[in-house]
């Protein structure tokens, strides 16, 4: 009994540090990553990391061009981006922050449900009012729509101005909103599109009874 307790104890604490030693890698997508960063090679543009899956050590490498900035578990923090005129990066590594902390705002806080259900209705609608194959360019159509027009900022610059008066934090928000309304755009006429392919073959099937 005794073992096991000594077992667990020091498997908890291992985990613990495990867990307090790991470092964050902030990506130019928004997303961020808790992992172990094991190096950093400028030359090969390559930054090698590790990470726990499924109680398994798993490796990985990132190329530099997608990573920030590096927030190692000490409280040092390690600059990834720069100036590359030759490959678009045109702004300047702390206007690039307000981009990043823009779409992580948008991650956190746009929801958009709305194109979800429109979506899913749409989807329905196209396929049993059309052809089925044709019904769905209209669904397809629609999620394109919802990628190019801009959301509503309204709400947003009257609850934070102190936020969306930056434009490259809006410019941040705006881009990652839009990718939003399309996941939610697909996931919705995939469910009309699934609903109206059943309720096409239960047609089917009933008017062959």
């Amino acid at each position: 009994m005794k073992k096991v307790f000594f077992i667990t104890l020091v498997s908890f604490i291992l985990a613990f540090f495990e867990v307090r030693s790991q470092d964050t890698i902030q990506m130019l997508s928004g997303e961020k990553l808790l992992v172990k960063v094991r190096d950093v090679n400028p030359e090969s543009n390559l930054v090698l990391i590790e990470f726990n899956k499924n109680n398994k050590l798993k490796s990985k490498t990132l190329v530099m061009s997608d990573v920030y900035n590096i927030h190692f578990f000490d409280g040092t923090v390690r600059p990834v981006y720069k100036i590359d005129t030759l490959e678009g990066n045109n702004l300047t590594y702390d206007e690039v922050g307000k981009f990043v902390a823009g779409q992580q705002f948008a991650m956190k806080n746009y929801k958009a449900p709305w194109i979800t259900v429109t979506s899913a209705v749409v989807g329905v609608a196209s396929p049993l009012a059309l052809q089925f194959f044709y019904g769905l360019i209209i669904p397809t159509a629609y999620t394109g729509i919802m990628g190019l027009t801009k959301p509503c900022m309204k709400k947003y610059d009257k609850k934070y101005p102190e936020l969306f008066d930056d434009k490259y934090f809006k410019s941040g928000f705006v881009k990652q909103a839009r990718k939003k309304r399309v996941m939610n755009a697909v996931y919705g006429s995939l469910i009309g599109i699934g609903v109206a392919a059943i309720t096409s073959g239960v047609m089917l099937y009933v008017d062959t009874k």
